[in-house]
């Protein structure tokens, strides 16, 4: 059996990259917004934004962090940030921090600056969480492991900063959405089965399904039929191998996995149309 998890982790991390690119234009710097965001989501890379609630959705907050945590700020963008957008926020600092941290009175107006430095945020939040989860994939996780919770509230966290701003693209919600679902299942005795099955590979000669189940077939047309015409026989593996545990809620997550590889086949399929 292919790593589920990681095909779908895969197709989150490849969508974000192709439909996140940043965005800028003369006098916007978005751009090196996102990349402070990014760099900033994991506190790993820069000690000092512990001390700063720059993601906080309360904007008071937010201005308080961009104001006392202005060093910390420069720190970052100055090495991670090209030249000229660097000279032009350190020139400006006040007034862009002013306009991402201060509401427009008139909310229906999707196309103002503070909603698109927010959306710079939440891209950032979005693509973090879609590498975390890629190198989550590759780990055979027990249940309530504190990197998958920690990553289900990180991925809650991009939900509520899209349902925030309201020029995120539907598109994105729904792969927000999508992402944090998969992230939830990871979390389950369905999915730790499939990671036993992928990395064991024990015997299912005595199965009907092993061409789809039982192989390493990348194919997604395969995997689909893993959990749709072939379900009842994946379900009898994966009772057979792991317990009556692994396939509790099995038709959710079985629809849950079919949406997501459904979608993966499709965007693919526009890929090589472009």
């Amino acid at each position: 059996m292919t790593n589920l998890f990681r095909n779908l982790a895969i197709f989150f991390t490849f969508f974000n990259f192709v439909f996140s690119a940043p965005f800028s234009a003369k006098g916007d710097v978005s751009t090196c917004l996102k990349i402070f965001y990014i760099a900033a989501y994991d506190d790993d890379n820069f000690e000092c934004v512990k001390e700063f609630d720059f993601f906080s959705n309360n904007m008071t907050t937010q201005k308080s962090a961009f104001t006392a945590g202005k060093s910390c700020f420069f720190q970052i963008v100055k090495e991670q940030c090209s030249t000229p957008d660097y000279t032009l926020i350190s020139s400006n600092y006040d007034t862009f921090v002013q306009e991402f941290t201060t509401p427009p009175k008139d909310d229906s107006n999707c196309s103002d600056t503070y909603y698109m430095y927010n959306q710079a945020k939440c891209e950032a939040m979005m693509s973090d969480v879609a590498q975390k989860t890629l190198k989550i994939s590759k780990v055979d996780t027990k249940i309530n492991d504190t990197r998958i919770l920690k990553l289900v509230e990180q991925c809650k966290n991009v939900q509520t900063c899209m349902n925030s701003t309201c020029n995120a693209p539907d598109l994105d919600r729904r792969m927000a959405d999508d992402m944090c679902e998969a992230i939830e299942m990871k979390n389950s005795p369905f999915m730790a089965c499939q990671f036993k099955i992928h990395k064991e590979r024990p015997d299912l000669s005595k199965y009907t399904c092993t061409d789809s189940i039982g192989s390493e077939n990348e194919n997604i047309s395969v995997q689909i039929e893993a959990f749709t015409t072939k379900k009842d026989c994946t379900k009898s593996i994966m009772e057979g191998i792991c317990g009556k545990s692994a396939v509790e809620n099995f038709d959710q997550y079985a629809q849950i996995s079919v949406k997501n590889l459904n979608k993966m086949a499709s965007f693919m399929m526009q890929l090589r149309v472009q």
